[in-house]
């Protein structure tokens, strides 16, 4: 019997998706200049602040659900706390990323900066993605019960209170 597609599945399927794009641009980025090189990284910026943000939010949101009703164990909760921990970090950096384009402009200098921001940004978030692939989402499966799961979606959706 088919477990039929829910919020998590949704979420974690994105993660393929996003992986194969990531990598896309982390490749192309060391090859191009000028207002290529712009463009480029403009575009990782609109898919970072646009995408994976969101996504960060949605995986917390599980998270701060099965943690409030004590449906991980120590040990997974452990794993995935430290994995939903990257999330800070990982954002500064984004946000870092960002400043610096802004500054970016015309200044070879700082591009070569930013560049080497993106590509290791865009690294961290691969290497964050396989992490929460291997680890987090097999807890998450095995642990989820369908109201936690309606409840996620409630959220998701818009249609409630976030937790913080």
């Amino acid at each position: 019997m088919a477990i039929p597609r829910d919020i998590v599945d949704i979420i974690f399927n994105t993660h393929g998706v996003t992986k194969e794009r990531l990598t896309m641009l982390k490749k192309a980025l060391p090859l191009l200049n000028g207002n290529a090189l712009g463009n480029k990284l403009e575009e990782i910026s609109n898919f970072l602040n646009k995408y994976v943000v969101r996504h960060f939010e949605n995986e917390e949101t599980i998270f701060f659900i099965l943690k409030r009703d004590s449906s991980l164990n120590p040990e997974e909760a452990k794993i995935v706390e430290e994995i939903i921990n990257e999330h800070t970090p990982l954002i500064a950096m984004l946000e870092k990323f960002n400043s610096h384009l802004k500054s970016s402009a015309d200044d070879k200098d700082i591009k070569e900066i930013v560049t080497k921001i993106g590509v290791n940004l865009v690294e961290l978030l691969l290497n964050h993605a396989k992490k929460e692939d291997n680890e987090m989402f097999p807890i998450i499966r095995r642990r989820i019960t369908v109201k936690q799961l309606n409840e996620v979606e409630h959220l998701i959706s818009g249609h409630g209170t976030k937790p913080t």
